[in-house]
């Protein structure tokens, strides 16, 4: 009986003991409204731009009200502070906006904004201020009627490159 009332103890006590980590690949939300402020890139996801921002992985975090912890100065953030990071606004109203953060990816857009500008995109700056730190926020209005739809894709293996797909302009 002793045996039996330790083993029910130790269950209890082992499942009590258990620590709950929070998923970083959950959606980001904006803290105060509890809404999705952006999602993370993922392979399949599809991207009509209309709105890009640039700028280190800190100022994105203070502009778009996101949760910290996805952010760090050390190794312990899944996305370091200084990372120059992009959150593209979808011209679908129905579409949360994304955030990229790999780096492939940002450098294409990159491309893809500077093409815009090219061809008369309006582009400003905004000035980002926190604790701590300050940063530019780089803003690209694009012409949605302009850019083709995107798509997301990633290669087969665990830490294959993500890369791009364009797919017309119609789809929904």
């Amino acid at each position: 009986m002793n045996l039996i009332i330790g083993i029910i103890i130790s269950a209890v006590v082992l499942f009590g003991m258990a620590k709950k980590t929070e998923n970083k690949w959950r959606q980001l939300s904006l803290l105060a409204a509890g809404k999705a402020a952006v999602n993370l890139q993922r392979a399949g996801e599809t991207i009509h731009p209309c709105e890009m921002y640039f700028a280190s992985a800190i100022c994105m975090a203070s502009k778009f009200d996101l949760e910290r912890i996805l952010f760090s100065s050390n190794e312990n953030g899944w996305i370091p502070d200084s990372a120059d990071v992009l959150v593209i606004e979808d011209a679908r109203p129905s579409k949360t906006a994304i955030m990229i953060t790999s780096k492939p990816l940002v450098r294409f857009f990159t491309g893809i904004a500077a093409d815009a500008i090219d061809g008369g995109a309006i582009s400003r700056s905004e000035k980002i201020v926190g604790d701590g730190f300050a940063g530019l926020l780089e803003i690209v209005e694009l012409d949605p009627e302009a850019l083709p739809v995107f798509e997301l894709g990633k290669g087969d293996k665990k830490y294959s490159p993500y890369f791009v797909i364009e797919r017309g302009v119609d789809l929904e």
